[in-house]
């Protein structure tokens, strides 16, 4: 073979294999989200990124941030990069929406947050506008307006920050720049130019988590991978799965998203006996999962939802979803096999920090996360990688909780160490697209060496 032909077959082959995929070869991110007042730091080398939550804002700018509680984290893991987030739902948008109103408005929080980010020592800001074009009356009954022109506002207001920080990383190290972004239906239409916003963060953090909630009047689970079998027409449209193939076939490359997963569950409570998944109840609460693994020491009952790929407990005519080891695993294969960019992390103090509420060690949630993706890298994808859902089930996978359960050891919690489910354990699968990569790489070298 003469050295011009092979030369033009390697560069043939190596644009055939890029043109679907190529490796990024950066770290899945593990975005761990710090609340000022929880206080509970997370252990270093378990995040890429900590967020300080929040900062707020006054007279238009940066506000109510005096130092950074990050930085000790910094020294026993260099690598690490320490951010600060400004909004939160307590936020509101009325500060949103006339900061974003005009090009001057946006000037003067855009000229003086990098001066804000240096002075205190942060590597990035993290947007966390609870929501650009909002219109709703919330359980407090608070009006939360934001016109729907901050939808395009919003879009400005990041590529301004985006070529702000770029030119003034050219004196010191590059600012990171993301967005935590509302996974309801009608919050992501109403707020996100999804296409035109992905060009400019570096990551978007979909928290893919309260999907439902005080809104809703039946038992459900807040953060389904899946939907349910109870669900039909538009109500399918709250669970993880059809966030991130929205956000994609709306325009966001996979490996800039990051799965939102909630180290906490929420509670609802039957109207009556008939206890279901699905069936009528009332919202109740926020249980951290310390609170929950208590609840399991009680002698509260824990059962799988296999359609969703996520556990509840019970007792009387309480129901908690929730996530644990073993669904958050799911979730981690399923974050690989889709190629997304990481997992944001909300948050790190309902995590149990201490180890005594789950006798699994400390942050068992958190070291599962660390544990799984430590040694993955991102793969960039210049098409969406297919839905990677589990085969349909036999019929009644969603069962109804009755007394009727004690009958069969079928219908018996399942030990959470389980991986029967679905997709499997977290490491089932896990390595694939690793290893299609290695056979990738060794096709091209047997070429290169022929």
């Amino acid at each position: 073979m003469s050295f011009k032909f092979h030369n033009l077959l390697l560069i043939v082959c190596m644009f055939i294999l890029n043109d679907g995929v190529k490796s990024c070869d950066e770290p899945l991110r593990r975005v761990c989200y710090y609340t000022s007042w929880g206080g509970v730091l997370p252990l270093p080398e378990h995040c890429t990124h900590v967020i300080h939550s929040f900062a707020t804002m006054e007279n238009g700018v940066l506000d109510g941030v005096w130092s950074n509680p990050l930085k000790e984290l910094k020294q026993k893991n260099a690598e690490l990069k320490l951010m600060v987030a400004v909004g939160g739902w307590g936020f509101g948008v009325t500060r949103m929406t006339e900061m974003l109103k005009d090009e001057s408005t946006r000037k003067k929080f855009v000229d003086h947050s990098v001066g804000f980010l240096r002075k205190f020592e942060f590597d990035g800001l993290d947007l966390d506008f609870e929501y650009p074009g909002i219109n709703m009356t919330d359980n407090q009954n608070q009006n939360r307006f934001s016109p729907p022109e901050d939808k395009q506002r919003f879009t400005l207001l990041i590529k301004e920050l985006r070529e702000k920080f770029d030119a003034e990383s050219a004196s010191g190290s590059k600012l990171i720049l993301s967005a935590a972004v509302g996974c309801r239906q009608p919050d992501i239409d109403n707020g996100y130019e999804i296409e035109k916003i992905s060009q400019y963060l570096d990551f978007i953090n979909l928290m893919s988590y309260d999907l439902r909630g005080s809104m809703d009047e039946f038992a459900s689970h807040h953060s389904p991978l899946y939907s349910g079998s109870y669900e039909e027409g538009e109500q399918k449209v709250f669970n993880q799965d059809w966030v991130v193939n929205y956000f994609i076939s709306n325009g966001a490359p996979p490996e800039k998203l990051n799965l939102g997963l909630a180290m906490y569950g929420k509670s609802f409570v039957w109207n009556s006996d008939a206890r279901m998944i699905g069936g009528p109840a009332k919202f109740g609460d926020f249980v951290s999962y310390k609170q929950v693994c208590g609840y399991l020491n009680s002698k509260w009952k824990r059962v799988w939802v296999d359609d969703q790929q996520v556990p509840f407990i019970f007792q009387g005519n309480v129901m908690v979803g929730y996530d644990d080891p073993e669904s958050i695993g799911i979730k981690l294969n399923y974050t690989v096999q889709r190629g997304l960019g990481g997992v944001l992390i909300w948050s790190v103090d309902q995590d149990d920090n201490t180890g005594y509420g789950c006798n699994n060690g400390k942050f068992p949630l958190m070291t599962k996360i660390y544990d799984t993706l430590k040694d993955q890298k991102t793969i960039c994808t210049t098409t969406p990688k297919p839905t990677t859902r589990a085969p349909e089930a036999a019929a009644n996978r969603t069962k109804m909780i009755t007394p009727a359960w004690k009958k069969t050891s079928k219908f018996l919690p399942k030990d959470i160490r389980g991986s029967r489910y679905g997709l499997g354990s977290s490491s089932d699968k896990l390595h694939q697209s690793r290893l299609i990569q290695l056979l990738i790489s060794l096709i091209v070298s047997v070429i290169y060496l022929f």
